[in-house]
């Protein structure tokens, strides 16, 4: 756009819209599942930490 600044827009392609609601499912996932992936995390650096075995 020939502003002054000059400023930029962008959108997505026509495909790159078929990834919105792949990508909302996703992020709900997340939501729900937050606290059981944190407590993976947890699970897991204690198992693997140096010093662990």
């Amino acid at each position: 756009t020939p502003t002054v600044p000059l400023s930029v827009e962008y959108s997505l392609t026509i495909l790159g819209e078929t990834l919105l609601q792949p990508m909302k499912e996703l992020r709900q996932w997340g939501r729900e599942n937050y606290t059981q992936v944190v407590e993976a995390r947890v699970k897991y650096d204690s198992a693997y930490s140096p010093g662990s075995h």
